[in-house]
């Protein structure tokens, strides 16, 4: 969840710089679009990634024994669930188009995909029908990935859970980056 916050709160930063202008201003300096552009994203990534990292680390202090393939898998998984949560928080952003209702939108959006996800809660204790929901969200896969890694999967066994997350973040991407043309005028 706190990967997720990171990322909106990124996202915010980012809308408020639009609506203040401060992107545009940015731009009237000799640097590229491009090369602005991709900084930024950079700086985007690269947040949940030291989230990743700072994660493994603490993990690795609070359970010293852990063994090293536990650990390289939980970091796995949630490095690739960093690149998910980014893409979402970018869809989000783009759809809600102001930081008033991205931050509004971004409550109703990572608390029940939290409660629905397995993250407050196993997911086996809830109702069939919310259990099929849980599959069609990114948490469900992150809590099932990184519970496996710490039971002791191989990397090649977290494939498929990796493999639903980055799939996951192509279709945040997509959602995100999709231009909606107005028909009616």
């Amino acid at each position: 969840i706190a990967m997720l916050y990171l990322c909106i709160g990124a996202s915010l930063l980012y809308l408020k710089d639009l609506e203040q202008k401060t992107y545009y201003r940015s731009l009237a300096s000799p640097m590229s679009v491009r090369r602005f552009s991709a900084e930024a994203n950079a700086a985007f990534v690269l947040l949940p990634l030291l989230q990743t990292a700072a994660a493994a680390v603490s993990l690795k202090a609070a359970v010293p024994q852990i063994a090293s393939t536990a650990l390289m898998g939980t970091a796995a998984v949630l490095g690739v669930f960093s690149l998910t949560a980014v893409s979402l928080c970018l869809a989000a952003a783009s759809m809600a188009k102001t930081v008033h209702r991205t931050a509004v939108v971004s409550n109703f959006i990572i608390v029940p995909m939290a409660m629905l996800g397995g993250v407050l809660w196993p997911v086996e204790i809830m109702p069939p029908m919310l259990q099929r929901i849980a599959q069609f969200l990114p948490l469900r896969w992150v809590t099932g990935g990184v519970s496996s890694a710490l039971s002791g999967a191989s990397l090649l066994q977290l494939v498929p859970n990796i493999g639903i997350l980055l799939l996951f973040a192509v279709v945040f991407q997509l959602l995100g980056t999709w231009k909606r043309v107005d028909v009616t005028g």
